[in-house]
């Protein structure tokens, strides 16, 4: 297909606070950069302070603009008081950035950022998408999903929480495209791991699953010394448990990684959270798991992603509740060696051949068509 009319495409992407929405933003940024030519792209990230966003600034590799927003407390609280002034607030600052930058296009990948500055596109009669990772969508989903010119669905789950009007394209979730493709030797020489062992890899988020890690610690006794353990402690608990772990040769422990796709190659079977990213990663590398759900996320949403995989045979659930009466460790390898992983493996091979084309590409390519029917109209 032929890229966009317009000389250079300005656009801006609005989704932070934390990896879930800023990652799908980024591969989307990088995918129609790959498609429409870097240097022709002109893009802008909006976020708050308090997000990853802010954390990674240095190396985001794009201009990252601040608007001040939060959402209200789900508790009474005095703070909520000042919400309709902090929302006024942002949306004046959306309003100036829109006049100022003049963007092609305005993406939402959520987060508390995107809803002022796509509510403004809107507004301003701007061409405007929404990118929906999980299986209940979140508060800007549904407040605005009849508003702009695009959805795209990471779980087609999602589409009956929706109206029936709605278009929405289930695109599945985009993930950067290095996830996926890094050699396995590589990625364990890169942790100092054996390539003759079998690897489970815990993961918690950059904050770290503190359930998730207490059952994990409280299991290590059982792991086999055939296999062995890398294991994304999160920030807060790495110093306590890399000392707890130091003396032990088949266990290497990290804070967070930007590079994580090292880790997903290195696994053989993980053991997380279901954040709706963190799915889409684990179905772009392949890569089996079981699946902890985050038992106080809205609407239960992290159980819906999980429950989506499983269904399609690409992975186990334990409930957080569970945790205590699990050894997860154990449960692991008894998945690797029944040759239960391999059949998860083998069910996301499929499921990602289905899917066709990745989402990151899928979706620029649709708003590419997007942002060409609107400069021609």
């Amino acid at each position: 297909m032929s890229v966009s009319k317009v000389k250079t495409l300005r656009a801006i992407f609005a989704g932070g606070g934390t990896g879930g929405h800023l990652y799908p933003a980024l591969a989307i940024a990088q995918a129609l950069e790959a498609r429409y030519g870097a240097g022709n792209c002109n893009f802008i990230f909006v976020g708050t302070k308090r997000g990853i966003e802010y954390r990674l600034r240095e190396t985001l590799g794009y201009r990252l603009e601040i608007i001040n927003v939060r959402g209200m407390l789900r508790k009474l609280h005095w703070r909520n008081v000042m919400f309709p002034f902090i929302l006024v607030k942002a949306l004046w600052q959306s309003n100036r950035l829109l006049q100022s930058f003049k963007p092609d296009l305005v993406v939402g990948t959520g987060g508390y950022v995107s809803g002022p500055i796509v509510s403004r596109a809107v507004a301003n009669d701007i061409p405007t998408a929404i990118q929906e990772q999980n299986s209940y969508p979140g508060f800007t989903t549904r407040r605005l999903a009849g508003k702009v010119n695009r959805v795209y669905l990471g779980f087609d789950d999602a589409r009956k929480h929706l109206s029936e009007s709605i278009g929405a394209l289930t695109t599945g979730n985009p993930v950067r495209a290095e996830i996926g493709i890094v050699d396995r030797d590589e990625a364990l020489r890169s942790f100092d791991l054996d390539p003759q062992k079998e690897t489970i890899l815990v993961l918690g988020g950059s904050q770290g699953a503190q359930s998730i890690n207490s059952a994990v610690m409280n299991s290590l006794q059982s792991l086999s010394q055939e296999r062995q353990l890398l294991w994304q402690t999160g920030r807060e608990q790495f110093d306590s448990i890399s000392n707890s772990v130091s003396s032990m040769k088949n266990v290497r422990a990290f804070a967070f990684n930007a590079k994580i796709e090292y880790a997903y190659a290195a696994a053989d079977i993980a053991l997380t959270r279901a954040g709706a990213l963190t799915i889409a990663e684990l179905i772009a590398s392949e890569t089996p798991s079981i699946l902890v759900p985050y038992p106080f996320a809205t609407a239960n949403h992290q159980l819906m992603n999980a429950q989506s995989v499983v269904s399609r045979d690409g992975a186990l659930i334990v409930n957080d509740s569970e945790l205590g009466d699990t050894n997860v460790i154990e449960k692991a390898q008894t998945t690797l060696e029944s040759g239960e992983a391999r059949k998860m493996r083998e069910a996301l091979q499929s499921w990602k051949s289905a899917a066709g084309m990745p989402a990151a590409e899928a979706i620029a390519i649709d708003l590419l068509e997007l942002v060409n029917r609107e400069a021609l109209s």
